[in-house]
């Protein structure tokens, strides 16, 4: 539901209001609430998609529910993120152990021999 505003003189211009003047109020908006408010933080976050979306000329339509979304969204990418690294450092760390337990095998098989050599010389 879009809410029907009538467009005003501001200080930001002698004319009616730009996508420009807008952007800045909602920078001013944002820098007079400060860096203890709820909202300054989110409405900073907002601004370039809201920028875009006026440059655009789409009105912005990121809602809270918009919003939750691509939290889970972004949520599940890094979940799957994670276990595909999880993933590939267990098949690292296995490729090493194996590594180590064949080079170990080596190394007691010739001193076996260089043991068993030493004896049949004496």
């Amino acid at each position: 539901m879009r809410l029907h505003v009538e467009t005003h003189k501001t200080k930001h211009t002698k004319e009616h209001m730009t996508k420009q003047n807008e952007i800045d109020i909602l920078l001013e908006t944002a820098k007079k609430l400060g860096a203890n408010s709820y909202c300054a933080g989110w409405l900073l976050d907002q601004i370039p998609q809201i920028e875009s979306d006026m440059r655009s000329d789409m009105f912005p339509q990121t809602t809270w529910a918009e919003s939750r979304r691509i939290q889970e969204q972004n949520i599940r990418d890094s979940q799957t993120q994670s276990e595909q690294i999880l993933k590939h450092a267990k098949e690292k760390a296995d490729k090493l152990v194996a590594d180590a337990e064949k080079q170990s095998t080596q190394i007691r098989n010739r001193l076996e021999r260089d043991l068993q050599h030493a004896i049949n010389s004496l």
